[in-house]
């Protein structure tokens, strides 16, 4: 089945931010659904995944600020909260349909409850 959703580290993720959710999954988890992490930035992410959409809207999956390159300490497998952000003129609920849509296309467990799943900051 083809995916709607490509997850890819050569998607340009310029003019992307913060879009107000989170999601709560164990790092090996998104490894295991959605392949290794882009290189991050060394600083204030450790991990991140891009996506775009067919008509080319883009979102992102990140940790800020709570992982070893922040604090110093623990590993990149200890982190479970991760940030979704997506072009700031586009709507927040449009960048976590598309994060949402690439996790159930790869098989994440569709018997997790969503309030489990997401966390609203």
């Amino acid at each position: 089945m083809k995916k709607e959703i490509e997850v890819s580290n050569d998607i340009k993720i310029s003019k992307t931010s913060f879009k107000g959710n989170c999601i709560s999954l164990p790092y090996l988890t998104l490894v295991d659904l959605l392949g290794e992490p882009s290189p991050a930035d060394g600083y204030k992410v450790d991990a991140q995944w891009s996506f775009k959409n067919k008509s080319g809207e883009i979102a992102t999956l990140y940790n800020w600020k709570n992982g070893p390159n922040h604090t110093g300490r623990g590993r990149i497998e200890d982190i479970k909260q991760w940030n979704i952000g997506g072009h700031y003129k586009r709507p927040a609920s449009e960048s976590l349909i598309i994060v949402m849509r690439a996790l159930v296309e790869r098989g994440i467990d569709k018997n997790i409850p969503l309030a489990d799943l997401l966390e609203n900051t």
